[in-house]
């Protein structure tokens, strides 16, 4: 048996002094991206558009989880795409198999500022170690699990992204 639960998180990105031209062209560079939504510290790039990142731990009830994620970043059609290839979520035990997190992002320039897109599934098999807990609650923490990971997309979002966003912004146009 599959139980599965889903979510989506749009975030607007406020850069008011920005083009939409500027934005798209610091969205090109999917290596600046990344570093500006994450932790470069935790951050590898495996080869063009592609990345390794190891979230910090965080706590979802009595487990310290800690995702360690695969993506690829690509810019086309005037946004940016990421997709998680693979996922691996470390602190659970013998339930880390049963369980399937995907996420895809989208980011694009809009008038005075950026919209960001996260969608994410998260699906766990139910397997002998599973079983002993009924369904609404693997449900209910699967819920909260995705939005804790939506919180601290969009926290990346409005602190990182921006901040990086507006100084690109500001650089570009003192050097033209």
């Amino acid at each position: 048996m599959l139980l599965h639960c889903s979510g989506e998180k749009i975030t607007r990105i406020d850069c008011v002094d920005a083009t939409v031209d500027d934005l798209k062209t610091f969205l090109s560079d999917s290596n600046r991206i990344m570093r500006a939504l994450l932790d470069p510290k935790n951050l590898r790039q495996l080869g063009h558009d592609r990345f390794l990142y190891a979230s910090r731990p965080y706590r979802l009830l009595t487990f310290e989880i800690q995702p360690q994620v695969v993506f690829v970043v690509h810019w086309g059609a005037e946004k940016l795409n990421i997709v998680f290839e693979s996922c691996d979520i470390a602190g659970l035990g013998g339930i880390e198999k049963s369980l399937c997190f995907s996420c895809t992002a989208t980011i694009c320039p809009v008038s005075g500022g950026l919209e960001a897109v996260a969608k994410a599934d998260l699906k766990l098999t139910k397997t002998v170690l599973t079983a002993f807990v009924p369904d609404a609650v693997w449900l209910r923490l699967g819920r909260k699990a995705l939005n804790i990971v939506f919180k601290r997309l969009e926290e990346r979002c409005q602190r990182r992204l921006r901040k990086s966003a507006v100084r690109w912004v500001q650089r570009a146009s003192s050097l033209a």
